[in-house]
């Protein structure tokens, strides 16, 4: 689960990562994601762990 946010051709493209245990040596993170006027948005936040 590698976070991303990505836009291509009009689509966005989000994989939020993953807010369970560390794997790997991923972030462990959430997306947020704003719908409303306009276009669509998304933020990848890392979570502190421990």
């Amino acid at each position: 689960h590698k976070p991303l946010v990505h836009a291509r051709n009009g689509v966005l493209y989000i994989n939020p990562g993953s807010a369970g245990p560390r794997r790997f040596s991923l972030p462990i993170s959430v997306a947020m994601l704003w719908l409303g006027d306009g276009v669509p948005r998304a933020q990848l936040q890392q979570l502190a762990v421990g």
